[in-house]
């Protein structure tokens, strides 16, 4: 067997272990634009916002220091971070010391979360500090509901969640894991990640220089999972084909389409699109910025792999709507 049938293997068996978890883009890699600036959560695929003004940050927008409000990675205008796992995270409020209230975004699960069944649930998060991000806070939970809240109909901050993590997590160098589980009382079908306690039950530290006029204390989010497999999320967390890739990127995924390929890799290097019966639909090279038009295709899950002269170096899923 060939070494990209190898790949396609190892990608097909990430994505039926992925399928085992319920929540849909759980690395915020599928995107619907390139975010601009602040406040665009609404560019990523299946996430949205029911408090506040959340962020999304992808490797395809510029990165920049703040003042600027650039929304790339690893150098946006809350701090400097990497992804956890490929090239997208989002970006939350928990607290704020000048007013501003909780930002909380929310996905709609695949399936519906059974009555009595247990379920175990994680993501990562790690806090920005740069310019109006000079705090930390506790609180960072996870709240299940069979209400869909949004922008118009905003989940209340009533001292509730499912989970929280009660730890006030300074770290901005590394990624902090954030789990637990619960056995579901009710059909379930949405998530919802933040801070869901008002200031008199949530602990804080203010970290800002005395110059500062305002301050948040403000976390990025990676790598979300629920499952009913105990050990299906760190299973996922752990076959990540690409961590630590951050030189490549594919946007809109899902696509209708056709796709950007955007790439900073300098050699000859070969981007290709397959069926999963490993027949090539379309490929590029030498590409820095090439746009890929695919709009023929089935609906349907395909395949890409991206190789140098020599070896594979980058490869995943596409997904036709």
């Amino acid at each position: 067997m060939n070494k990209i049938f190898l790949v396609f293997a190892l990608i097909l068996s990430i994505v039926e272990s992925k399928s085992q978890n319920l929540v849909p883009n759980q690395d915020f890699e599928d995107t619907i634009a390139c975010p601009n600036g602040a406040a665009c959560i609404y560019c990523c695929s299946n996430w949205g916002s029911c408090h506040g003004s959340p962020d999304y940050f992808n490797i395809c927008a510029p990165s920049c220091l703040p003042p600027q409000t650039c929304a790339g990675i690893p150098n946006n205008w809350a701090g400097t971070q990497n992804a956890f796992s490929g090239g997208a995270y989002a970006g939350i409020i928990l607290s704020s010391f000048s007013g501003y209230n909780r930002e909380i975004i929310i996905a709609e699960l695949i399936d519906t979360l059974e009555i009595g069944k247990k379920y175990f649930f994680s993501c990562y998060i790690a806090r920005a500090y740069e310019n109006a991000t000079h705090g930390a806070s506790n609180n960072f939970g996870f709240r299940f509901s069979t209400v869909e809240f949004d922008a118009f109909n905003e989940v209340p901050i009533d001292n509730f969640s499912h989970y929280r993590d009660t730890a006030i997590i300074t770290d901005t160098t590394s990624w902090t894991l954030i789990e637990g589980s619960f056995t579901a009382d009710s059909l379930y079908r949405f998530l919802m990640l933040g801070n869901f306690y008002d200031d008199n039950n949530t602990d804080t530290i203010d970290m800002r220089p005395t110059t500062a006029p305002w301050n948040h204390a403000y976390y990025y989010i990676d790598q979300v999972c629920v499952t009913p497999d105990s050990g299906n999320c760190s299973q996922i967390n752990s076959t990540d084909l690409n961590k630590g890739d951050k030189g490549f990127f594919v946007f809109p995924n899902p696509f209708n389409v056709g796709i950007n390929i955007q790439s900073s890799f300098n050699e000859e290097r070969e981007f290709s699109v397959y069926d999963l019966a490993g027949r090539k639909i379309d490929s590029k090279k030498n590409f820095e910025q090439r746009i890929l038009n695919l709009e023929n295709l089935e609906p349907g899950i395909y395949l890409y792999v991206v190789k140098d002269k020599s070896e594979i170096v980058k490869s995943g899923k596409l997904v036709k709507q």
